[in-house]
């Protein structure tokens, strides 16, 4: 699906524009982990310059943090 549909909806809808959720996404994420590990995360490729064996330390890494930065969503962004 392209973005103009969604961002259709979310207008209609009342919701924030997809744009500031990435945003506010990408903030909470440098909060819980490396920036670099945030730019795997939201597969911002362009802006990593890694070889094959920092990738899998990169999936490694973004195993272990994303699940805290899930939890911060779900428990502390909700109260």
């Amino acid at each position: 699906m392209s973005r103009p549909p969604i961002a259709r909806y979310a207008k209609r809808h009342g919701l924030l524009p997809p744009k500031h959720v990435r945003k506010v996404a990408w903030r909470l994420m440098v909060r819980m982990m490396p920036k670099e590990v945030a730019r795997f995360v939201q597969s911002r490729f362009g802006e990593l310059k890694v070889s094959e064996a920092r990738y899998e330390d990169l999936l490694s890494e973004a195993g272990e943090y994303y699940p805290k930065y899930l939890y911060l969503l779900q428990n502390d962004l909700l109260r």
